[in-house]
Protein backbone atom coordinates (compact mmCIF):
# COMPACT_ATOMS: atom_id res chain seq x y z
CA UNK A 1 0.00 0.00 0.00
CA UNK A 2 1.29 3.56 -0.66
CA UNK A 3 3.06 5.82 1.90
CA UNK A 4 1.19 9.11 2.41
CA UNK A 5 1.84 11.95 4.11
CA UNK A 6 -0.92 10.99 6.37
CA UNK A 7 0.24 7.88 7.32
CA UNK A 8 3.83 9.59 8.23
CA UNK A 9 2.14 12.55 10.48
CA UNK A 10 0.07 9.88 12.26
CA UNK A 11 3.36 7.57 13.35
CA UNK A 12 5.29 11.04 14.57
CA UNK A 13 2.41 12.48 15.91
CA UNK A 14 2.67 15.85 13.84
CA UNK A 15 -0.05 17.74 12.16
CA UNK A 16 -0.54 17.02 8.42
CA UNK A 17 0.32 20.30 7.52
CA UNK A 18 3.77 20.37 8.57
CA UNK A 19 4.88 17.14 7.17
CA UNK A 20 3.66 18.23 3.67
CA UNK A 21 5.28 21.81 4.14
CA UNK A 22 8.47 20.05 4.45
CA UNK A 23 7.98 17.39 2.09
CA UNK A 24 6.73 19.56 -0.50
CA UNK A 25 9.81 22.33 -0.16
CA UNK A 26 7.21 24.66 0.77
CA UNK A 27 9.07 28.16 2.04
CA UNK A 28 6.26 29.73 4.27
CA UNK A 29 6.20 26.57 6.10
CA UNK A 30 8.51 27.13 9.48
CA UNK A 31 9.70 23.68 11.42
CA UNK A 32 12.53 22.62 13.46
CA UNK A 33 15.62 21.12 12.92
CA UNK A 34 14.98 18.18 14.83
CA UNK A 35 11.47 18.10 13.45
CA UNK A 36 12.58 18.56 9.76
CA UNK A 37 14.94 15.56 9.91
CA UNK A 38 12.49 13.44 12.12
CA UNK A 39 9.97 13.36 9.27
CA UNK A 40 12.35 13.16 6.65
CA UNK A 41 14.33 10.12 7.89
CA UNK A 42 11.14 8.44 8.57
CA UNK A 43 10.04 9.34 4.87
CA UNK A 44 13.14 7.21 3.66
CA UNK A 45 12.13 4.69 6.10
CA UNK A 46 8.79 4.11 5.34
CA UNK A 47 9.45 4.69 1.59
CA UNK A 48 7.90 7.39 0.92
CA UNK A 49 7.58 8.49 -2.69
CA UNK A 50 5.97 12.27 -3.49
CA UNK A 51 2.70 11.60 -6.02
CA UNK A 52 4.65 13.62 -8.89
CA UNK A 53 0.69 14.36 -10.92
CA UNK A 54 -0.47 16.08 -7.39
CA UNK A 55 3.34 17.61 -6.90
CA UNK A 56 2.86 19.15 -10.84
CA UNK A 57 -0.20 20.48 -10.36
CA UNK A 58 1.09 22.26 -7.06
CA UNK A 59 3.95 23.74 -9.07
CA UNK A 60 3.25 23.62 -12.41
CA UNK A 61 6.15 21.49 -13.17
CA UNK A 62 6.81 17.81 -13.51
CA UNK A 63 10.88 17.99 -13.62
CA UNK A 64 10.52 15.12 -16.29
CA UNK A 65 11.83 15.43 -19.81
CA UNK A 66 10.08 12.75 -21.71
CA UNK A 67 11.96 11.08 -24.86
CA UNK A 68 10.01 10.02 -27.37
CA UNK A 69 11.36 6.95 -29.92
CA UNK A 70 9.18 6.36 -33.09
CA UNK A 71 10.31 3.83 -35.28
CA UNK A 72 13.78 4.42 -34.08
CA UNK A 73 16.43 1.04 -32.90
CA UNK A 74 19.76 1.66 -30.72
CA UNK A 75 18.02 3.86 -28.07
CA UNK A 76 20.63 2.49 -25.02
CA UNK A 77 23.42 5.25 -25.63
CA UNK A 78 21.15 8.07 -26.23
CA UNK A 79 19.03 7.42 -23.43
CA UNK A 80 22.09 7.05 -21.19
CA UNK A 81 23.46 10.31 -22.52
CA UNK A 82 20.43 12.06 -22.07
CA UNK A 83 19.84 10.66 -18.31
CA UNK A 84 22.94 11.51 -17.44
CA UNK A 85 23.06 14.97 -18.24
CA UNK A 86 19.52 15.95 -16.88
CA UNK A 87 19.77 14.38 -13.73
CA UNK A 88 22.63 16.97 -13.45
CA UNK A 89 20.01 19.54 -13.60
CA UNK A 90 17.51 18.14 -11.60
CA UNK A 91 15.18 16.39 -13.86
CA UNK A 92 14.19 12.81 -14.85
CA UNK A 93 13.94 11.25 -18.24
CA UNK A 94 10.53 9.47 -19.22
CA UNK A 95 11.53 7.27 -21.96
CA UNK A 96 8.84 5.74 -24.61
CA UNK A 97 9.01 3.81 -27.50
CA UNK A 98 6.52 3.73 -30.15
CA UNK A 99 6.25 1.30 -33.86
CA UNK A 100 4.94 4.03 -35.49
CA UNK A 101 3.66 7.84 -35.85
CA UNK A 102 0.03 6.86 -35.12
CA UNK A 103 0.88 5.34 -31.38
CA UNK A 104 2.99 8.10 -31.21
CA UNK A 105 0.14 10.53 -31.49
CA UNK A 106 -2.01 8.67 -28.99
CA UNK A 107 1.17 8.26 -26.33
CA UNK A 108 1.58 12.32 -26.74
CA UNK A 109 -2.31 13.23 -26.23
CA UNK A 110 -2.04 10.84 -23.69
CA UNK A 111 1.45 12.94 -22.14
CA UNK A 112 -0.13 16.30 -22.32
CA UNK A 113 -3.84 15.10 -20.90
CA UNK A 114 -1.77 13.54 -17.51
CA UNK A 115 0.80 16.76 -17.55
CA UNK A 116 3.64 14.27 -16.40
CA UNK A 117 6.51 16.34 -18.43
CA UNK A 118 8.07 19.63 -18.93
CA UNK A 119 9.45 18.71 -22.53
CA UNK A 120 9.83 16.47 -24.97
CA UNK A 121 12.59 14.80 -27.05
CA UNK A 122 11.47 13.18 -30.49
CA UNK A 123 13.79 10.78 -31.91
CA UNK A 124 13.18 9.16 -35.27
CA UNK A 125 12.74 9.71 -39.29
CA UNK A 126 11.47 12.91 -40.65
CA UNK A 127 8.48 11.20 -41.85
CA UNK A 128 7.73 9.50 -38.71
CA UNK A 129 8.23 12.13 -35.69
CA UNK A 130 6.92 15.34 -38.24
CA UNK A 131 3.02 14.74 -37.10
CA UNK A 132 4.22 14.42 -33.73
CA UNK A 133 6.12 17.41 -33.45
CA UNK A 134 3.17 19.02 -34.74
CA UNK A 135 0.55 17.94 -32.23
CA UNK A 136 3.26 19.67 -29.76
CA UNK A 137 3.90 22.52 -31.10
CA UNK A 138 -0.16 22.98 -31.52
CA UNK A 139 -0.23 22.27 -27.43
CA UNK A 140 2.69 24.44 -27.03
CA UNK A 141 4.74 21.73 -25.28
CA UNK A 142 8.31 22.45 -25.54
CA UNK A 143 10.40 20.57 -27.85
CA UNK A 144 12.87 19.35 -29.71
CA UNK A 145 13.55 16.97 -32.61
CA UNK A 146 16.39 14.62 -33.82
CA UNK A 147 15.90 15.32 -38.04
CA UNK A 148 16.23 17.90 -40.71
CA UNK A 149 13.33 20.74 -40.92
CA UNK A 150 15.76 23.45 -42.09
CA UNK A 151 13.20 24.37 -44.72
CA UNK A 152 9.70 22.94 -43.83
CA UNK A 153 9.50 23.75 -39.65
CA UNK A 154 12.52 26.33 -39.64
CA UNK A 155 11.50 27.78 -36.53
CA UNK A 156 11.73 24.21 -34.65
CA UNK A 157 14.74 23.21 -31.87
CA UNK A 158 16.28 20.74 -34.25
CA UNK A 159 19.81 18.53 -34.23
CA UNK A 160 21.52 16.17 -36.97
CA UNK A 161 24.73 15.93 -38.70
CA UNK A 162 25.63 18.62 -41.34
CA UNK A 163 24.90 15.64 -44.02
CA UNK A 164 25.44 18.64 -47.28
CA UNK A 165 28.55 20.21 -45.60
CA UNK A 166 30.09 16.48 -44.77
CA UNK A 167 29.96 15.71 -48.87
CA UNK A 168 30.83 19.10 -50.13
CA UNK A 169 34.02 18.86 -47.57
CA UNK A 170 34.36 15.45 -49.21
CA UNK A 171 34.22 16.64 -52.67
CA UNK A 172 37.00 19.51 -51.72
CA UNK A 173 39.38 17.14 -50.50
CA UNK A 174 39.60 14.15 -53.17
CA UNK A 175 39.46 17.72 -55.46
CA UNK A 176 42.37 18.83 -53.89
CA UNK A 177 43.86 15.85 -54.45
CA UNK A 178 43.75 16.58 -58.54
CA UNK A 179 40.52 14.22 -58.96
CA UNK A 180 37.74 15.72 -61.01
CA UNK A 181 36.22 12.19 -62.42
CA UNK A 182 34.33 11.61 -58.91
CA UNK A 183 31.40 9.49 -58.84
CA UNK A 184 29.08 9.29 -55.60
CA UNK A 185 28.32 6.13 -54.24
CA UNK A 186 25.37 6.33 -51.56
CA UNK A 187 21.56 4.47 -50.39
CA UNK A 188 18.38 5.47 -52.02
CA UNK A 189 15.95 4.55 -49.75
CA UNK A 190 14.26 8.12 -50.01
CA UNK A 191 15.40 9.14 -46.62
CA UNK A 192 16.28 13.12 -45.75
CA UNK A 193 19.57 12.43 -45.17
CA UNK A 194 20.50 10.67 -48.67
CA UNK A 195 19.05 13.38 -50.34
CA UNK A 196 21.36 16.09 -47.99
CA UNK A 197 24.32 13.75 -48.94
CA UNK A 198 23.52 13.87 -52.51
CA UNK A 199 22.76 17.26 -52.41
CA UNK A 200 26.04 18.16 -50.85
CA UNK A 201 27.98 16.09 -53.41
CA UNK A 202 25.90 17.73 -56.93
CA UNK A 203 27.19 21.44 -54.57
CA UNK A 204 30.46 20.26 -54.12
CA UNK A 205 31.30 19.09 -57.52
CA UNK A 206 29.87 22.72 -59.14
CA UNK A 207 31.71 24.75 -56.64
CA UNK A 208 35.24 22.86 -56.04
CA UNK A 209 35.28 21.10 -59.55
CA UNK A 210 33.17 23.38 -61.87
CA UNK A 211 30.78 20.73 -63.49
CA UNK A 212 27.12 19.32 -63.38
CA UNK A 213 27.82 15.62 -62.35
CA UNK A 214 26.26 12.67 -64.85
CA UNK A 215 23.84 10.57 -63.68
CA UNK A 216 26.17 7.45 -64.76
CA UNK A 217 28.33 9.01 -61.91
CA UNK A 218 25.37 8.32 -59.37
CA UNK A 219 25.49 5.16 -57.83
CA UNK A 220 23.28 3.42 -54.99
CA UNK A 221 24.25 0.46 -52.45
CA UNK A 222 20.92 -0.21 -51.19
CA UNK A 223 21.19 -3.09 -48.22
CA UNK A 224 18.48 -4.99 -49.35
CA UNK A 225 20.08 -5.51 -52.79
CA UNK A 226 19.81 -9.33 -53.55
CA UNK A 227 22.27 -11.29 -55.18
CA UNK A 228 22.15 -13.03 -58.74
CA UNK A 229 23.35 -16.81 -58.87
CA UNK A 230 26.96 -16.12 -59.55
CA UNK A 231 26.74 -14.40 -56.49
CA UNK A 232 27.78 -10.84 -57.78
CA UNK A 233 25.90 -8.33 -55.54
CA UNK A 234 24.43 -5.38 -57.66
CA UNK A 235 26.68 -2.88 -56.26
CA UNK A 236 29.89 -4.89 -57.52
CA UNK A 237 28.04 -5.26 -61.10
CA UNK A 238 27.57 -1.31 -60.94
CA UNK A 239 30.96 -0.95 -60.17
CA UNK A 240 32.66 -3.41 -62.59
CA UNK A 241 30.57 -1.72 -65.52
CA UNK A 242 31.87 2.44 -64.72
CA UNK A 243 35.30 0.90 -63.82
CA UNK A 244 35.74 -0.83 -67.57
CA UNK A 245 35.06 2.48 -68.67
CA UNK A 246 37.44 3.83 -70.92
CA UNK A 247 40.30 5.85 -68.60
CA UNK A 248 39.74 8.95 -69.36
CA UNK A 249 36.16 8.94 -68.95
CA UNK A 250 36.03 6.32 -65.31
CA UNK A 251 35.94 8.13 -62.16
CA UNK A 252 39.04 7.92 -60.54
CA UNK A 253 37.76 8.39 -56.96
CA UNK A 254 34.59 8.13 -54.88
CA UNK A 255 32.61 10.66 -52.86
CA UNK A 256 31.05 7.97 -50.25
CA UNK A 257 27.90 8.14 -49.16
CA UNK A 258 27.50 4.26 -47.35
CA UNK A 259 28.58 2.44 -44.79
CA UNK A 260 32.36 0.68 -44.45
CA UNK A 261 30.96 -2.16 -45.92
CA UNK A 262 30.61 -0.96 -49.04
CA UNK A 263 34.01 0.34 -48.83
CA UNK A 264 35.49 -3.51 -48.69
CA UNK A 265 33.30 -4.34 -51.29
CA UNK A 266 35.30 -1.95 -53.74
CA UNK A 267 38.91 -3.07 -52.35
CA UNK A 268 37.83 -6.79 -53.30
CA UNK A 269 36.63 -5.55 -56.69
CA UNK A 270 39.81 -3.37 -57.31
CA UNK A 271 42.01 -6.57 -55.98
CA UNK A 272 40.93 -8.95 -59.13
CA UNK A 273 42.59 -5.93 -60.75
CA UNK A 274 45.82 -5.68 -59.00
CA UNK A 275 44.54 -2.57 -57.39
CA UNK A 276 43.89 -0.96 -53.87
CA UNK A 277 42.20 2.35 -52.47
CA UNK A 278 45.11 4.78 -52.10
CA UNK A 279 46.71 8.02 -53.40
CA UNK A 280 49.44 6.51 -55.24
CA UNK A 281 49.25 6.76 -59.00
CA UNK A 282 46.82 4.01 -60.79
CA UNK A 283 44.59 3.86 -56.92
CA UNK A 284 41.58 4.88 -56.62
CA UNK A 285 40.79 7.45 -54.10
CA UNK A 286 37.52 7.12 -51.90
CA UNK A 287 36.25 9.72 -48.73
CA UNK A 288 33.15 10.30 -46.83
CA UNK A 289 30.67 8.50 -44.77
CA UNK A 290 32.04 5.13 -43.72
CA UNK A 291 32.52 4.04 -39.79
CA UNK A 292 34.61 3.75 -36.94
CA UNK A 293 34.00 -0.19 -36.27
CA UNK A 294 36.63 -1.95 -38.58
CA UNK A 295 39.71 -0.91 -40.35
CA UNK A 296 39.93 -0.80 -43.94
CA UNK A 297 41.62 -4.19 -45.77
CA UNK A 298 44.43 -2.87 -47.17
CA UNK A 299 43.68 0.16 -48.84
CA UNK A 300 43.75 4.23 -47.19
CA UNK A 301 41.36 6.79 -47.38
CA UNK A 302 39.31 9.39 -45.38
CA UNK A 303 36.21 9.29 -43.43
CA UNK A 304 33.99 11.24 -40.84
CA UNK A 305 34.56 10.01 -37.13
CA UNK A 306 32.90 10.64 -34.26
CA UNK A 307 29.09 9.64 -35.87
CA UNK A 308 27.97 8.05 -33.45
CA UNK A 309 24.38 9.68 -32.75
CA UNK A 310 25.37 10.48 -28.98
CA UNK A 311 26.84 13.15 -30.35
CA UNK A 312 23.37 14.45 -31.34
CA UNK A 313 21.77 13.55 -27.69
CA UNK A 314 24.58 15.67 -26.12
CA UNK A 315 23.88 18.54 -28.15
CA UNK A 316 20.01 18.10 -27.02
CA UNK A 317 20.64 17.74 -23.69
CA UNK A 318 23.63 20.16 -23.39
CA UNK A 319 22.14 23.07 -25.40
CA UNK A 320 18.70 22.66 -25.98
CA UNK A 321 17.18 21.30 -23.06
CA UNK A 322 18.66 23.66 -20.09
CA UNK A 323 17.03 26.72 -22.21
CA UNK A 324 13.47 25.42 -23.01
CA UNK A 325 13.46 23.80 -19.41
CA UNK A 326 13.69 27.54 -18.46
CA UNK A 327 11.17 28.77 -20.34
CA UNK A 328 13.39 30.65 -22.53
CA UNK A 329 14.34 29.88 -26.76
CA UNK A 330 17.47 29.21 -27.76
CA UNK A 331 19.34 31.67 -29.79
CA UNK A 332 20.28 29.02 -32.73
CA UNK A 333 17.43 26.71 -32.87
CA UNK A 334 19.09 24.62 -35.52
CA UNK A 335 22.55 22.75 -34.69
CA UNK A 336 24.06 20.80 -37.43
CA UNK A 337 26.83 18.90 -36.39
CA UNK A 338 30.06 18.38 -38.67
CA UNK A 339 31.94 15.37 -37.47
CA UNK A 340 35.62 15.74 -37.81
CA UNK A 341 37.35 14.17 -41.08
CA UNK A 342 40.32 11.80 -40.44
CA UNK A 343 42.49 9.34 -42.02
CA UNK A 344 40.90 6.03 -41.41
CA UNK A 345 42.35 2.58 -39.99
CA UNK A 346 43.86 -0.18 -42.42
CA UNK A 347 45.52 -3.55 -42.03
CA UNK A 348 48.06 -2.83 -44.33
CA UNK A 349 49.26 0.39 -42.42
CA UNK A 350 49.40 -1.70 -39.05
CA UNK A 351 51.74 -4.73 -40.58
CA UNK A 352 54.00 -2.32 -41.62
Amino acid sequence: MRVTQRDIAKKLQLSISLVAGVLNERPNVWASEENRKRILNTAKEMNYRPNAAARALRSGRTNTVACLFINSPGQHAIVEVLAETLANIGYDLLVKVMRDHEQAQRRIKNLISRSVCDAVVLWGLEKDIEQSAMLLETEKIPFVVKGHFEESHPYWCQVDFDHIKMMEHTVKYLASLGHTRIAYLGYDHDLVYEHKLLEGFRSGMRSCVGIEVKDEYILTANDDMECTNDDTSVLERELEKILAAPREYRPTAFAMGTGLGAWHTIEKLLAKSGLKLGWEPGDITLAGMGGEDAPLLFGEGYMFKDTDVTNLANIIALRFLPKLLKGEYPESNISLFLPSFVRHASFRLSLR
